[in-house]
């Protein structure tokens, strides 16, 4: 038996699971850098005023903590759209077809992973 294409229906649903894991995985990475950029601005500009978040208290423990676990939340489902195939080509969705992680020559490397596609890297479909 050959390859069956998928139906348009089949293709639109594990686009939007993939575009919404992306979408959960960016919020996860930016999402805490953004909070600690503003907390840094807003530490400069009110001359100290969240001193509260590094005073030691047991609280500031898991708020860090709960961050830092969100961003590596984030990394993880970024690594997860790695593994992501696209339905129409059957080929990886962010990786190239002719990429091999070997770097014992890269003059030859062909292809490459690239997370921030909006469409794949393979058959152009877009995300």
């Amino acid at each position: 038996m050959g390859w069956v294409a998928p139906s348009p229906e089949e293709i639109r649903r594990t686009v939007a699971v993939t575009r919404r894991i992306r979408r959960v995985a960016y919020c996860g990475v930016l999402g805490p850098v953004a909070f600690v950029v503003l907390l840094v601005v807003l530490n400069r500009v009110t001359e100290g005023a969240t001193h509260v978040f590094v005073s030691g208290d047991p609280w500031t423990h898991y708020f860090w903590d709960a961050l830092f676990g969100l961003f590596m939340i984030g990394c993880f489902l970024l690594l997860v759209t790695v593994t992501r195939r696209c339905p129409r080509c059957g080929d990886g969705f962010f990786v190239s077809k002719g990429y091999r992680r070997s770097t014992a020559n890269t003059s030859t490397r062909s292809g490459g992973v690239n997370v921030f596609a909006g469409h794949c890297v393979n058959c152009d479909l877009p995300l």
